[in-house]
């Protein structure tokens, strides 16, 4: 083979695996963001004021809007986690 096309392979294959291991920093990134917290303290007081507010909020508004605030709320706060932690 052409040593020139030989050189360029080598030079691909290594761009190729550069960008492999920026999208799994990213990857690592976001799951990082998203994850709750691993603070056992900060943790367990995560989701007691989240259950009063749901056992109000459900007879009030009805089980489908709640739910579907809880699905919007939740993809908020993903994005929301990922751009503050974004590197």
């Amino acid at each position: 083979m052409n040593p020139r096309l030989e050189a360029e392979k080598a030079a691909l294959i290594q761009r190729a695996e550069l960008e492999r291991l920026g999208i799994e920093a990213a990857w690592l990134d976001a799951r990082k963001a998203v994850l709750p917290p691993t603070d056992p303290i900060r943790r367990a007081g995560a989701h007691t004021w989240l259950g009063r507010a749901l056992r109000v909020a459900v007879p009030m508004f009805g089980i489908g809007r709640v739910s579907r605030a809880v699905q919007l709320m939740t993809v908020g706060l993903a994005v929301f986690r990922i751009a503050r932690n974004w590197k």
